[in-house]
């Protein structure tokens, strides 16, 4: 199974939602997911994409490994089976 994380939470539950999805899917199971069109990804997957960078990088102390893996390793492996 894996997990997309698009906005649907409230940023003040961000860090909370991020950190219960991945104790329960591990890091290569979680995805970066984004809830926009193609038209608004350049505004709103940006925006989300540093907002979840933070929460994952600075607070929650993730590896460059494993915020590969949420940024596109997960992705990759779910299309590629």
């Amino acid at each position: 199974m894996w997990v997309d994380t698009c906005r649907g939470t409230p940023d003040a539950w961000r860090l909370d939602a991020l950190q219960k999805a991945i104790a329960f899917c591990g890091s290569e199971r979680v995805m970066f997911g984004v809830d926009s069109g193609p038209g608004g990804l350049p505004t709103y997957g940006k925006a989300s994409a540093e907002k979840d960078l933070a929460i994952l990088r600075d607070v929650m102390g993730l590896s460059t490994a494993q915020l590969e893996l949420f940024f596109w390793g997960a992705c990759e492996a779910f299309w590629s089976r």
